[in-house]
C-alpha cells in the first residue's frame, strides 16, 4: 500500500499544484489573501518535508529552533536553509536536513516540490521539497540549530486542519490574528503553516481516492 500512496503522490505533486488558493487558509487575518511583492530581490533557499513511514502512520518531522538563535527564535519550521553558491535548491534541502537532524540524504526519495513560499520579512523565496522516508530514521541534531525535533502526525494535522489562533505583531507595527496549526504541544504558523497548508490539501486528497 504504501508503494501506491507513495506513486500517487509523486503524480499529485507533478499535477497543478493548490498554490495560494492553499496558502490562504493559514494567512494572517484581516490582511489581503494576495501576498506583497518584494520590489528588492529574493535569496534562495530550500527546505524538506519529509515524510516518514512507520507502523504508527505517516509523520513529518518539525524542527524547533533554540530561543538563542538570532532570527527565528523558538519558531517551529521545517529542516532547511539559504542556497550555497553554485547550489542546487534540492540539494540543499537534503544537506541542509542531514546537518541539522541527521536525515541521511540516501534515505530519502525525492518526489517532487510544493509552490515556492517567498518571504519578504526575511528576504528569502523558498523552494518546499517533498521526500519519501520509509523507515524511522535515527535522529541526530545539530544543537546549534536545533532545540528538538517534534513528529507531527500526517494525518491528524489533515483531519484536524488550522485549529488555533495567536496574535503576532506585523512587519508594519500592527497586531494580527495568525491562523495555526497546534500539534505536538506546539503551534505551527508564518510561513510553515504556509507550506504544510498546501501539503495537507494534496494529502487529504491522496487519502480520499
Amino acid at each position: 500500500m504504501s508503494n501506491d500512496l507513495r506513486q500517487r503522490l509523486r503524480a499529485l505533486l507533478a499535477g497543478p499544484l493548490p498554490g495560494e488558493a492553499a496558502h490562504r487558509d493559514a494567512w494572517p487575518l484581516e490582511l489581503p489573501a494576495r501576498r506583497l511583492e518584494d520590489p528588492e530581490p529574493l535569496r534562495a533557499a530550500a527546505v524538506l518535508l519529509a515524510i516518514v513511514e512507520s507502523e504508527g502512520g505517516f509523520r513529518v518531522p518539525l524542527i524547533e529552533r533554540p530561543t538563542s538563535m538570532p532570527h527565528h527564535a523558538g519558531q517551529i519550521g521545517l529542516p532547511g536553509g539559504r542556497l550555497c553558491d553554485g547550489e542546487s535548491p534540492r540539494a540543499c534541502a537534503l544537506r541542509e536536513s542531514q546537518e541539522e537532524i541527521g536525515l541521511e540524504p540516501d534515505g530519502v526519495e525525492i518526489l517532487g516540490a510544493l509552490t515556492p513560499v517567498p518571504i519578504p520579512v526575511s528576504g528569502f523565496r523558498v523552494e518546499v521539497f517533498v521526500g519519501w522516508v520509509d523507515r524511522p530514521p535515527r535522529w541526530r541534531i545539530d544543537a546549534r540549530e536545533v532545540q528538538r525535533i517534534l513528529e507531527a502526525d500526517l494525518d491528524a494535522l489533515a483531519r484536524d486542519g488550522i485549529n488555533a489562533r495567536l496574535e503576532r505583531r506585523m512587519v508594519d507595527g500592527t497586531v494580527r490574528e495568525v491562523p495555526a496549526y497546534r500539534t505536538n504541544g506546539v503551534l505551527v504558523w508564518g510561513a510553515t503553516a504556509l507550506m504544510l497548508s498546501e501539503m495537507l490539501q494534496i494529502w487529504r486528497r491522496l487519502r480520499s481516492d
